[in-house]
């Protein structure tokens, strides 16, 4: 169930009239899947008065300020959005007469229901916004004429925030996270077992580019166990979790692998394999091709391997027992053809995709693949299992790179928006 239809459930409201408000915020975001029963626990013993060990696993100092109307309707759904307020510190007070800022407190605490509404509780009170203090989604946009620039805050609270209408007019700052989904938190032993692995390659595939043709990129691949492909795939906390959070983090995290990677490579036993004995050492035509092969690797991707007998499309299994496929609950990858074209305008307007001239069939194409071919759509959201345990089951491969030309890459036009691909519809 996505995160509105939980919050405007009407049995949900019954369920928690006796609850306080953050309480609520916190059963409704676990029920729609955007925690999970472990944070959910450790929410529920947060203190609204505590920032420093409590209420900022709610939110946190470095979590995303909403500073403006747009800003706040961009909130995407599922965030959990916090209303902080900043006091003056207490010079009496040892543990504050040092302080810098003031003292945060959590004013009101509310789920993101997306497009600029939100869900939560004591809303009237706390916000001066909704009919009553019952749980409600209501629109934020209501908040559109008390945004106060950065420059007419108090010292003590120097963001730019909003002020409220409840029980005391008092300025706030507003910050929101997502929680599992948006939120990932990369795992050093997967990157420990990938990197193991490309310390154990000791073959680099040179692949020609068909149209054009006269390019090429270099290519390699891995073998992990089934838990770690799984986890790095289709874990919120690693690859696809990362894109889910944004193309940028996705390609930030993507290249910080690739680095791990090429440094862990021995290219001296790879480029010298196919002569075991012969003894020659690297020469500097042997480096110059390696340093343009890490160039291209560098710009490139890592994917799942989709060749030989045992990856055709009916062996592409998604396997839920495990815990590692799961499915975001805000319907980002979802097969519903409704969902499906919200998703796809979100990817063209951040993209801008198809406004420029000759970028028609690009559009086209991506589109009837997108909308029309429900197994494209079915192993983006889902993923697929990996199939025999003795097979190489990850790609890593470069831009095709033009050989006489190392500073000329080629990428083809639909795959120069990969990130936002995998960020919207779950693949590329």
């Amino acid at each position: 169930m996505s995160v509105r239809d939980t919050a405007t459930n009407p049995e949900f409201k019954g369920e928690v009239r006796e609850m306080d408000f953050l309480k609520a915020v916190i059963l409704c975001a676990e029920k729609c899947g955007m925690i999970d029963a472990e944070q959910a626990q450790k929410l529920g013993d947060i203190n609204p008065e505590d920032w420093g060990t409590s209420f900022a696993r709610f939110v946190s100092k470095d979590d995303r300020t909403a500073k403006d109307t747009r800003e706040m309707s961009a909130v995407p759904e599922g965030a959990l959005i916090a209303f902080i307020y900043v006091s003056k510190p207490d010079a009496d007070d040892p543990a504050q007469s040092t302080m810098k800022e003031g003292v945060r407190h959590l004013l009101h605490a509310m789920i993101s229901t997306g497009n600029g509404r939100a869900a939560g509780k004591e809303n009237l009170s706390r916000l001066g916004l909704g009919s009553d203090d019952s749980w409600q989604e209501i629109d934020l946009a209501a908040l559109k004429e008390r945004w106060i620039p950065a420059d007419r805050v108090n010292v003590f609270d120097r963001f730019s925030g909003v002020r409220l209408g409840g029980k005391v007019s008092r300025i706030v700052r507003v910050r929101h996270r997502m929680g599992k989904w948006g939120n990932p938190v990369p795992s050093d032993g997967i990157r420990d077992a990938l990197l193991d692995a490309a310390s154990h390659v000791r073959t680099v595939y040179i692949d020609p580019n068909i149209d054009p043709g006269g390019y090429i990129r270099p290519t390699f691949r891995l073998k992990v166990s089934r838990a770690v492909f799984q986890e790095f795939f289709n874990s919120y906390n690693e690859m696809r979790g990362h894109y889910y959070l944004s193309a940028q983090a996705g390609d930030h995290y993507t290249e910080a692998f690739l680095r791990g990677m090429l440094a862990k490579m021995d290219w001296e036993k790879i480029t010298l394999a196919p002569y075991p004995k012969s003894g020659l050492k690297l020469n500097e035509l042997h480096h110059k091709l390696i340093e343009e092969y890490k160039k291209s690797i560098l710009l490139g991707k890592i994917w799942s391997v989709e060749s030989g007998e045992h990856w055709k499309k009916e062996n592409w299994l998604p396997d839920f027992r495990d815990g590692f496929v799961t499915l975001p609950p805000n319907g980002r990858w979802s097969d519903d053809k409704r969902k499906k074209q919200a998703n796809l305008e979100s990817f063209k307007d951040e993209t801008g995709l198809g406004t420029r001239p000759g970028e028609e069939n690009v559009l086209g194409k991506m589109e009837a693949r997108y909308m029309a071919d429900k197994m494209y759509s079915a192993y983006g959201a889902k993923y697929f299992d990996w199939v025999g345990e003795d097979m190489e089951n990850i790609d890593v491969k470069g831009v095709f790179m033009n050989p006489d030309d190392s500073e000329e890459y080629f990428m083809h036009e639909d795959k120069r928006y990969r990130g936002s691909q995998i960020k919207w519809f779950g693949f590329s």
